[in-house]
C-alpha cells in the first residue's frame, strides 16, 4: 500500500471546519429554495452526532433560519424534539427571534431556554413579551438576581396600574434589601405616590 493509499483513510475535516468553510459559503452565495442545503445540513448532523462528535451551535442557528426562511416551522420543532438541533443558547435566541412570525416557534426557544436553566435569558424574555408578574414569581423561584428591577417596574408601570407598582416595588423591596438605597426605588416610589 502506498503512502498516500494510508493517509487516505485518516482524512477528516471537523465539524467547525465543515460549517466555517462549507456550510457558511454556501449559505452566502445560495439564491432560492434553500431545501437541497438543510437536507445536507441534517444528513451532516445526524453523521456528526452518530460519530460521537459535536456540531458548532452556530449550524444549529444556520438550520433553523434556513428552514424558518422556507416556512418549515413544524420541522424545527420536529428536529428540536430528536436533537438533531442541539438545544443550546444560540439556538434558543435565534428561535424566538424567528418566533416573532411564528409564535410556536417563540415559545420553543422560551421553553429551551428554561431547560437549559438559562434564567436570566427566560426572564429578560417573558418581560419581553410582557409577563412581566410571571417574570417575577420565576426570578423568585430560581433566585435570579440579575434581571434589573427598573425592566419589571416599567412594564407595571405601562400598565397604569397603582397595584401592579406597588407589587413590584414590595417585591423588589423583600427580594433585593438594597433595592431601597436605589435611584430606582425612589423613583418608582414617587411615580407610585402620584399615582394613588
Amino acid at each position: 500500500m502506498t503512502q498516500h493509499g494510508q493517509h487516505a483513510g485518516t482524512v477528516a475535516i471537523s465539524p467547525i471546519e465543515m460549517f466555517q468553510s462549507v456550510f457558511t459559503l454556501v449559505e452566502d452565495e445560495m439564491m432560492g429554495d434553500p431545501a437541497y442545503l438543510i437536507a445536507v445540513i441534517i444528513e451532516f448532523l445526524r453523521s456528526v452526532s452518530k460519530a460521537g462528535l459535536k456540531a458548532p451551535h452556530n449550524l444549529y442557528v444556520m438550520t433553523a433560519t434556513l428552514l424558518a426562511r422556507s416556512n418549515r416551522y413544524a420541522e424545527i420543532a420536529l428536529f428540536v424534539s430528536n436533537k438533531i438541533l442541539e438545544p443550546c443558547k444560540e439556538l434558543a435566541m435565534q428561535l424566538m427571534e424567528l418566533g416573532l412570525q411564528h409564535p410556536p416557534t417563540r415559545k420553543l426557544g422560551m421553553d429551551m431556554l428554561r431547560e437549559r436553566g438559562l434564567h436570566h435569558d427566560y426572564v429578560t424574555a417573558m418581560l419581553q413579551d410582557g409577563y412581566y408578574l410571571e417574570a417575577l414569581r420565576y426570578a423568585r423561584k430560581y433566585k435570579v438576581i440579575t434581571v434589573q428591577p427598573a425592566l419589571f417596574l416599567e412594564k407595571a408601570l405601562a400598565k397604569n396600574s397603582a397595584h401592579n407598582l406597588a407589587a413590584v416595588l414590595s417585591f423588589f423591596c423583600e427580594f433585593t434589601p438594597s433595592f431601597k438605597a436605589t435611584s430606582d426605588f425612589v423613583r418608582y416610589r414617587h411615580i407610585l405616590s402620584e399615582m394613588v
